[in-house]
């Protein structure tokens, strides 16, 4: 028994902890990637006309690391 309560202390110390959060505004959201350094995350926005489409509205968002967005447009379509 108390090999059993000092590996449950372990594992809930040494164990990550995962959360969820949801964005809304996002347009067809595509791909996601976080950013170690800094925390925080980018997904990118297909907004609509299909993946294959070159219509250049698509855009980037980035995220803090709470998941807040910090610019909707953070890298745009039409920024060339």
């Amino acid at each position: 028994m108390r090999m059993l309560k000092i590996f449950l202390f372990f594992f809930c110390i040494f164990l990550p902890t995962a959360f969820a959060f949801e964005v809304k505004d996002l347009k067809t959201p595509e791909s996601f990637i976080s950013d170690p350094s800094t925390g925080n995350y980018f997904i990118s926005n297909i907004n609509g006309g299909g993946p294959n489409g070159k219509d250049d509205d698509g855009f980037i968002t980035k995220l803090d690391n709470a998941g807040k967005i910090i610019s909707l447009n953070f890298i745009d379509g039409k920024n060339k």
